[in-house]
């Protein structure tokens, strides 16, 4: 299943607070990428693909400043990711069986 970046940072940005400068705390916090990792893969981050491997490293410093040096919420970030297709990229969603590992491609 194929699921836009900015749908993934929504739902994900329901499961936890937000975090500041790290995917996923100790707490189970998580920032606006990692909201979305959580969405398309399940929460235990150890099974999450690289993020280089679902968003570009431009688009990921692009969330990273409004996440972590604007302060903006998850849900500002992705609208502002929603109003712009090219950033709206889509991302193969694969949840975790219990004994194997996600993989996680932009398309």
């Amino acid at each position: 299943m194929k699921r836009k970046l900015s749908e993934l940072i929504r739902e994900g940005s329901k499961m936890h607070p937000q975090a500041f400068d790290v995917l996923q705390d100790d707490y189970g916090a998580t920032c606006a990428v990692g909201a979305a990792m959580e969405a398309a893969f399940g929460s235990d981050s150890h099974f999450w693909p690289n993020v280089e491997s679902c968003i570009s490293d431009e688009l990921f410093a692009k969330i990273e400043y409004w996440n972590d040096g604007c302060g903006y919420s998850r849900e500002r970030i992705a609208s502002f990711i929603a109003r712009s297709p090219k950033n709206d990229i889509e991302i193969a969603v694969t949840r975790i069986p219990a004994d194997g590992v996600a993989v996680g491609v932009a398309l």
